[in-house]
C-alpha cells in the first residue's frame, strides 16, 4: 500500500530542470518591483570578516559579488536558492535567509508552466 501511495507521487511530481554547470548561461532573474534588498544588508556580511576572506576592491573598499541559482515556479515561487560554492559557507547561509525572507511575491515566472533556473547576484561592499 505505502510502495503504491508513493508510486503515485512520485508520478505526479514533476523532478525540477537540472541546474546547469554554466551559471552565465542563466538568464538573469526578473523581478516585480523592488526586491527589500538594501545597503542594510551589507551589515551581517560585514562581520563575517572573520570567518570569511573578502579582498579589496578598490583603494580602502572590501567587498563581494554573491553570484546565486534560483528555481522559480511557473507562479513565481521561489522553489531553490544554490549559492556559488566558491563563496564561504557562512556568507552562503545568509544569501539562503536573505533570498527566502525578501523575496516571497517579487519574482516574474519562467514563460512556460515549468520551473526555471534563473542567475541573480548582489554586490556587497563597504569601507574598511
Amino acid at each position: 500500500m505505502i510502495e503504491k501511495l508513493a508510486s503515485l507521487l512520485m508520478v505526479a511530481t514533476p523532478l525540477p530542470p537540472p541546474l546547469p554547470v554554466d551559471w552565465a548561461a542563466l538568464p538573469e532573474v526578473s523581478y516585480r518591483g523592488a526586491t527589500g534588498i538594501t545597503y542594510r544588508d551589507s551589515g551581517p556580511v560585514i562581520a563575517m570578516q572573520r570567518q570569511c576572506r573578502f579582498p579589496l576592491i578598490r583603494d580602502g573598499w572590501r567587498g563581494v559579488r554573491a553570484d546565486s541559482a534560483l528555481l522559480v515556479g511557473a507562479d513565481g515561487r521561489l522553489l531553490h536558492i544554490v549559492p556559488d560554492p566558491d563563496l564561504c559557507a557562512p556568507l552562503r547561509r545568509y544569501l539562503i535567509r536573505l533570498y527566502r525572507n525578501r523575496l516571497p511575491g517579487k519574482l516574474n515566472g519562467p514563460a512556460s508552466d515549468r520551473p526555471a533556473w534563473y542567475r541573480a547576484a548582489i554586490t556587497f561592499s563597504w569601507q574598511h
